[in-house]
């Protein structure tokens, strides 16, 4: 039997529609650390040439690149990093951002003493450990009351570093009042089952820590959305005239 061509108004939708089908099963999602997976570009904007620093106006951020300072003791100098902060978080201080409902955090610090039980506060319960990452790593791991990940290997904005989860107590009301981490007055634990993701670097010779924290409640798109904070990151020199006051370590 004799074969008729296709009429070209109908090869035509039909060329189009394969197009549009062959496009969709090319999108992939991509991965960050620890099998997170970035936002969507309805959450994250670029910021453009002009980079804000955080200064703890407790306002809601607009998407885009912020300059984060280290939460750090007096006189003590550390670089600053650049983080990409996606829609719903607020401006805690110039260290840290924080969703509306203080149940998803994330900000940088350096840490010098590390609570020895986190749920109890004996007087001067405080373990010192060494400078190098490894020191800090092996105290937390070590720590009474909460529950540590064997520390891993990571690299973030460039530095080397161990990587460290904390599960902190399910049922606060078992510790003494104000349980810490780390401190004295700093890292506190604010809810049962309070996860603290913490990724500890060497950066350029000075010991620094990420903490990207959240509780029961948070969705996985914001903790999605932490781990997107995290990929992000990248050191630079520390603006200058920036001090920390004493009595404002804690959060």
């Amino acid at each position: 039997m004799k074969q008729h061509p296709t009429p070209p108004e109908v090869t035509a939708p039909i060329v189009v529609m394969l197009v549009m089908l062959l496009s969709g099963c090319t999108e992939s999602s991509g991965g960050g650390a620890h099998g997170a997976s970035a936002p969507s570009s309805s959450d994250v904007s670029d910021a453009g040439p002009v980079t804000q620093h955080l200064a703890g106006s407790s306002s809601r951020l607009t998407p885009g690149t912020y300059q984060f300072s280290v939460e750090r003791a007096p006189g003590t100098q550390t670089p600053d990093a650049l983080v990409a902060v996606p829609r719903g978080f607020e401006d805690g201080a110039d260290w840290y951002v924080v969703s509306p409902d203080g149940d998803t955090f994330l900000g940088l610090w350096t840490v010098g003493t590390v609570q020895r039980d986190a749920c109890l506060r004996p007087m001067h319960d405080y373990a010192t450990p060494g400078p190098a990452v490894d020191d800090l790593a092996e105290a937390l791991a070590s720590q009474q009351s909460t529950r540590a990940t064997v520390p891993e290997p990571v690299i973030v904005g460039g530095h080397h570093g161990l990587y460290v989860e904390l599960a902190g107590p399910p049922d606060l009301s078992r510790c003494d009042r104000n349980p810490t981490l780390w401190g004295p007055g700093e890292r506190g634990i604010y809810g049962n089952a309070q996860v603290d993701r913490l990724w500890i670097l060497d950066v350029d010779g000075q010991r620094l820590v990420v903490d990207a924290s959240h509780g029961p409640r948070s969705t996985t798109s914001e903790r999605h959305k932490l781990t997107a904070m995290v990929d992000s990151l990248e050191f630079v020199p520390a603006s200058r005239g920036r001090e920390s006051p004493a009595g404002t370590r804690s959060r």
